[in-house]
């Protein structure tokens, strides 16, 4: 586990390395210090995320306030996104965004309430939105609508597996898997910081 955990946090410190060499050369101090919030925006998501389940869960009395933390990171990106590529495509990403997050919370429920038919359509449901998501974004340049997919479909798969462990007291297991979901979150965020460095190199493409 400790083996795993450097090793991890060693390709976590690569791929800061690699965006900060990328962002030296066609990006503002400004917007390097806006690009950087998309790798903490990703990891929010899920780590709000996560609390949001837990908290339905064990039927806290936080629930309420977890779940508008939780809504706000859709927010949070159109504020990012916008100042890169403008409203319209912000806008779009924040429309598509609510609805995969209100979907994941729904498919929290079903799971917990054991509602299996509930479940299969949620589940069905989040990856038809996950689709959505993929092909707006690949609508620029250097963003593929395949490569979107994946990942997206890799962080479903993982919390419908972590959710599962939770609800079955498999806590080391639910750690684990959240682990996995945590690097996910970065690749996605390496992914998107790409798409928007190729822009900066492209001033044509932003803000279109």
């Amino acid at each position: 586990m400790k083996y795993r955990q450097q090793k991890n946090k060693l390709q976590q410190e690569s791929r800061q390395y690699k965006l900060q060499q990328d962002a030296s050369s066609c990006l503002t101090l400004e917007q390097f210090n806006v690009l950087n919030n998309i790798i903490s925006l990703w990891q929010r998501y899920v780590m709000w995320r996560r609390a949001l389940f837990l908290s339905k869960l064990e039927e806290s009395p936080n629930t309420s306030a977890v779940e508008e933390r939780l809504n706000q990171v859709p927010v949070d990106f159109y504020n990012t996104l916008r100042v890169f590529f403008g409203e319209r495509l912000a806008e779009q990403f924040l429309t598509s965004f609510q609805s995969y997050t209100i979907i994941q919370t729904k498919l929290m429920n079903a799971l917990i309430n054991g509602n299996q038919e509930a479940v299969n359509g949620f589940a069905r449901d989040l990856y038809a939105k996950a689709d959505d998501l993929a092909a707006l974004l690949s609508n620029l340049p250097y963003w593929k609508q395949d490569e979107w997919k994946a990942l997206l479909y890799q962080d479903i798969s993982a919390s419908l597996t972590e959710y599962r462990a939770a609800i079955t007291g498999e806590y080391e297991l639910e750690i684990s898997i959240f682990e996995r979901i945590l690097l996910n979150a970065s690749e996605i965020a390496e992914y998107m910081s790409q798409g928007i460095f190729y822009a900066g190199q492209n001033p044509i493409l932003l803000r279109n």
